[in-house]
Order: C-alpha cells, then sequence, then structure tokens
C-alpha cells in the first residue's frame, strides 16, 4: 500500500498571526482543496491530523497503479495550494504552504475495535510512520518520496536523488527522492520502450492485418480496427509494433492518444492533451505565447482564424477574449461547433499524407471524446486514415461492423509464444520445471509472463542477462513485478478467471542437469496459490503492474495486506542503500 502525509508549513505561526475564527476557515479552505485533489485520484483520506491529512493508496480500493496515483495527488495539493494562496493573501495577508512525503511498502489493513460499538479502519505498518518523516524532509512545497515509492513511479516522473537520509524510528537510512514532475511517459510501453522491449511473440497475423489495412489507407481506402482484449494480453504492445511498421513509411503521420482513468468526466480529455503537445505549450508560457501558437497551427491548415481559434482556446482553457471576439453559442452548438473543427484539422492533415490515428483505452473515453470518435469514423472510409482503437472488454462498441471496420480479439498466447517470451525476458533459457510453471500460471498473458519472469530473477531463480545480450533487463526489476490481477475493491468476492491466482514464490535450490558447464545451483520454483483476489461487480480484472495486494484473513481482525511487487521493491532498495556509498545531492533523474 502506498501512504501519502501532507503537512502545513509553520502551522504555529498561522496560529499566532490569525485569530481563531479566520485559522479554522483557513484550514477548512486548506482541506477542501487537498481533499478535491484527493478524490480525483481515489485516494481514501483516513485521518485529518490538525493541519497534517494522512491519505491511503491501495486500501479500501486498489488500482493497477496506486503508486502513481499517491504520487500525482502529492503534486496536484501543492498545485492547488498555490492557487488557493491568491485568494488567502488578499484576505488574510498570509500564504499556505505544504510538505509531503510519499512512502511504499507492507501494511496490516482493516478494522481496529476502538470502543465497544465503535471501530475504525486503519492499516498498520512501516509506510504512514515513513510517509509522515519524509514530509518533515521535505522542503516548503516539494513532494518527498522514499526508494521504494520510487520504484514504482520511476520512467512516469522526473525526480532528484536527495541522497540517504536518516529516518527517525527507522534503523537503517534510506535513499529518497523529490517529485519534480511528470515525464513524458504516458504508459507503461513508453516507460519499458526507453530500456528496450523484447520481440513480440504470437502477434505476426493481427499485425499483418494492421499492415495491411495501412496499405490500403495509404492508397486512399481508410479504415477503423477494433483491437480488444483483456488487460495484460499485448493490446498497446500490438499498436506499437504497428507504429514502427509504419514509420517506415517517410509520409506518414502518427496522432496518438489515450484515455485516463483520472478524467473520465472531463470532456475532450485525450484531445486536449495531443493538441497541449502539438502545439508545444510550456508552464510558463503567457496567454499571448499560447494564443500565437494557436494561431500559428491553425493558419498552416488554412482555417478561419476568428472562427475557429475561441473553439480551441475555450477546449484548451486559453483566455482569448482579448484578440477574439467571444463566444456567444449555446453548449452544445458549441461543442458540436468545436467537433466539427477537430475533424476538419483530421481530414486536411489526411489529404497532406497519409494518417495512423491511434487511440487507446476506449473503457476510460469520456462521452464528449466518444462522440467525436464517432462522428471521425463515419468520414473515415475515403481517406487516407488507418484508426485503431483498443478496449478493454466491458468497452462495448457502438459502431456497427462493416467492410471498414473490421475487430481483432487477442486471445492468449499458446505455449511455443509463452516460452520464447519467458527466455527473451531473462536472456537464458530458463529452467525446465521453473519454465513449467511460469508458463502455467500466466496462462498466456503476455504482461504476466514478463512480470513473474523478472520476479524470479530478482529471486535468483534464474541468472540475469548478461552483457551482449539481445534484451536487457528491466531496470525497474521487481517493483514492477505483477503476479496477478486486482480490480478497485468495493465488495469482497473471488475475482473471476480463478485459474490464474495470486501468487507467493517458494523455491527450493536444486542443480540443473544440462547446466553443468556453467556449475551454477539454480532453482526449482513452485509458484503456491494463496488468498483470495478482489474485484468490484461487474468489473473487469486489472492487471496489477505496480501493487499486487494479496489478503488474507488475520487471526483476529481485518486482512493482511501484502504486496509481492512492494515486497520485493522494498527489500531491493534496502539492499541497494546498504551497498551504495553516500551519493552526492542533486543528481537529477528520469
Amino acid at each position: 500500500m502506498t501512504c501519502l502525509f501532507c503537512d502545513l508549513v509553520n502551522s504555529v505561526g498561522l496560529s499566532e498571526r490569525l485569530d481563531p475564527e479566520e485559522l479554522r476557515e483557513t484550514l477548512a479552505a486548506y482541506h477542501r482543496v487537498c481533499a478535491t485533489v484527493i478524490r480525483r485520484f481515489e485516494g481514501h483520506i483516513h485521518d485529518y491530523l490538525g493541519d497534517g491529512i494522512m491519505v491511503y493508496f491501495g486500501f479500501p480500493s486498489a488500482h493497477e497503479d496506486d503508486a502513481q496515483r499517491a504520487v500525482r495527488s502529492g503534486l496536484g495539493i501543492v498545485e492547488a495550494v498555490e492557487q488557493l494562496n491568491s485568494r488567502i493573501q488578499a484576505e488574510y495577508g498570509i500564504d499556505l504552504h505544504v510538505r509531503i512525503g510519499i512512502d511504499t511498502g507492507l501494511v496490516v489493513a482493516g478494522a481496529l475495535a476502538a470502543d465497544e460499538g465503535m471501530e475504525d479502519t486503519a492499516a498498520v505498518g512501516v509506510p504512514p510512520n515513513v510517509a509522515a518523516r519524509l514530509q518533515a524532509l521535505a522542503a516548503p512545497d516539494s513532494v518527498v518520496i522514499s526508494s521504494a515509492a520510487y520504484r514504482l513511479i520511476a520512467g512516469y516522473f522526473d525526480c532528484r536523488e536527495l541522497g540517504f537520509r536518516s529516518i527517525r524510528g527507522i534503523s537503517q537510512p534510506m535513499t529518497i527522492y523529490q517529485v519534480l514532475h511528470e515525464s513524458g511517459a504516458r504508459t507503461r510501453l513508453d516507460v519499458a520502450s526507453q530500456r528496450g522491449l523484447p520481440p513480440m511473440e504470437g502477434r505476426d497475423d493481427e499485425l499483418a492485418t494492421l499492415a495491411g489495412r495501412w496499405a490500403q489507407a495509404r492508397a486512399g481506402q481508410g479504415s477503423v480496427a477494433l483491437v480488444a482484449g483483456e488487460p495484460g494480453i499485448g493490446k498497446s504492445r500490438l499498436i506499437w509494433a504497428l507504429q514502427q511498421h509504419v514509420a517506415q513509411s517517410p509520409d506518414a503521420f502518427l496522432v496518438r492518444m489515450s484515455c485516463s482513468p483520472y478524467y473520465m468526466n472531463t470532456a475532450f480529455y485525450p484531445v486536449v492533451q495531443l493538441l497541449e503537445r502539438a502545439l508545444e505549450f510550456e508552464p510558463d508560457d503567457t496567454v499571448e505565447q499560447r494564443l500565437d501558437k494557436t494561431d500559428g497551427l491553425l493558419a498552416q491548415y488554412g482555417l478561419d482564424l476568428p472562427t475557429v481559434v475561441p473553439l480551441l482556446a475555450r477546449l484548451l482553457a486559453v483566455p482569448f477574449e482579448g484578440r477574439y471576439s467571444p463566444l456567444d453559442l449555446p453548449a452544445d452548438r458549441q461543442r458540436q461547433l468545436t467537433i466539427d473543427a477537430l475533424i476538419t484539422l483530421t481530414l486536411k492533415r489526411a489529404d497532406y499524407q497519409p494518417l495512423l490515428v491511434v487511440f487507446e483505452d476506449l473503457h476510460w473515453i469520456d462521452p464528449s471524446s466518444l462522440d467525436l470518435l464517432t462522428q471521425l469514423i463515419e468520414r473515415v472510409p475515403h481517406t487516407r486514415q488507418l484508426v485503431v482503437l483498443s478496449f478493454r472488454p466491458e468497452f462495448l462498441p457502438p459502431w456497427p461492423e462493416s467492410p471498414g471496420l473490421e475487430r481483432l480479439n487477442l486471445n492468449r498466447l499458446d505455449r511455443e509464444a509463452s516460452e520464447r517470451i519467458v527466455t527473451e525476458t531473462a536472456g537464458r533459457p530458463a529452467p525446465n520445471e521453473l519454465l513449467d510453471q511460469l508458463v502455467e500460471k500466466a496462462d498466456g498473458v503476455p504482461l504476466y509472463l514478463e512480470e513473474l519472469t523478472k520476479l524470479v530473477i530478482e529471486q535468483g531463480l534464474i541468472r540475469p542477462p548478461q552483457a551482449g545480450t539481445s534484451h536487457p533487463g528491466n531496470a525497474c526489476g521487481l517493483a514492477d513485478s505483477t503476479p496477478g490481477p486486482v480490480d478497485r475493491r468495493q465488495g469482497c468476492r473471488p475475482a473471476r478467471g480463478g485459474h490464474r491466482p495470486a501468487i507467493l514464490l517458494r523455491a527450493t535450490r536444486s542443480r540443473v542437469e544440462n547446466d553443468r558447464e556453467c556449475g551454477l545451483a539454480v532453482a526449482a520454483a513452485q509458484l503456491v496459490p494463496v488468498g483470495r483476489r478482489w474485484t468490484a461487480p461487474g468489473r473487469t480484472q486489472l492487471p496489477r503492474r505496480y501493487l499486487h495486494l494479496q489478503t488474507r484473513p488475520h487471526p483476529r481482525r481485518g486482512l493482511w495486506v501484502t504486496a509481492a511487487g512492494n515486497a520485493a521493491a522494498v527489500s531491493q532498495a534496502h539492499r541497494a542503500d546498504a551497498d551504495r556509498a553516500l551519493p552526492g545531492h542533486g543528481r537529477d533523474r528520469a
């Protein structure tokens, strides 16, 4: 579980400068803005400790990316408090500043009886205490995380290593990091590709189908391809391979968008992200600079600037009234004109060069973006476009099948492809007994195969690849492991697909006969089903890349909440801290 602790800087000084009523109103406003950010990322506020806030990510509701959600919440709280200061400064002449600490690790979570007829829920363990200690080490308006949390978010955020620090109550010093901002990586594949992706296995037919569709699109026969499959089955990996194929065409143009579980109720969120990247908006851009960039892009397409710029400026939250006339339109009319303008931009680009439009994770799409996509699909057949859409099984496409719309259902891999993934990930053949159990437990899901293989490498059951092997190991190591799927929990019941249980690793050392040349003792690992997996009724399981929860009833109350990936992250982080010399401060890490 990941814990976030947020505290106000110099709250005692505030109590001296404000009378009790003003202080109460100020703290209430601070709590409100913090709670708004935390709710957006579905964290659980466990307690308000005066001016401090303890937040849980992973209990009582679990997500596949709780560590990322915690860090995004921390950065969002810092930004929200800065915006709150404009009002607080005007009313009381003061500024608020916060420090935030985040840690990930093992806890016991459940109900704690406070008194007869009363009970409360809490997570007991090291992470809540470490998170509170880390915030005391943070500079004002900054987020500091432990090495265990860093391993789970590395690649998604740019961080600065702050070196070894002694944490009060913790026996060993630990390396800590300051989170600077989000990186350009938006998906797990973006992060993994920075370190090198293994060859895709078992998807040759699907890739050939998409490549054929792309050839037709280049010839002026546009089409739509739906890529459907369960979590971890390889939808993004297949689309990545298609993008590499399309990149061989010198005249190709890529439009890539992805939906987010954090912004399912934010209109046109994937489109806004695309436009901000295309326009190269910078955080310190002035309003005039942003309008200049918008004018320049739309002028390239020959669009009427006074008509279109206000529509896109409103979408991008850029004030435009100083340059263009204000919009005086009903909301529905303004929304449709915005969709028309976006489709016009796409069609004009397709007239100029063949276009690959990728729209991923439609199971998280907002209604406005879905409406835009539906209207675009109607215009695709006679354009030079290939539109590729990916989604999980719970999303029901509203478009009828036609010759120009094809659905590709990704099935689980056969044994041969599964074995190749294990070999590629490990960088060498795995012992037969271990290989059999990895293939059996992963059940043909590529993501599980990769992450389970990384897990056994970290446990020393397979030697990691040496220099010169075809595929380097993932630097995130065990922290990225995915022993099994978990979804949000609002009520507990066994997850569907019980043939892929959560696992613990129980290893027995033995010498493998065909490894005599190296004389190595390698492990024959037995993967043992334990516990229960939780999912919410009516929802599909999510692959648990960053924090895999396993549950066992506590002898008295509550549940043991353990994290296979996090246990490894904490263990490896502590080993790294013990083995390394004290580093210098101020090094930036992407």
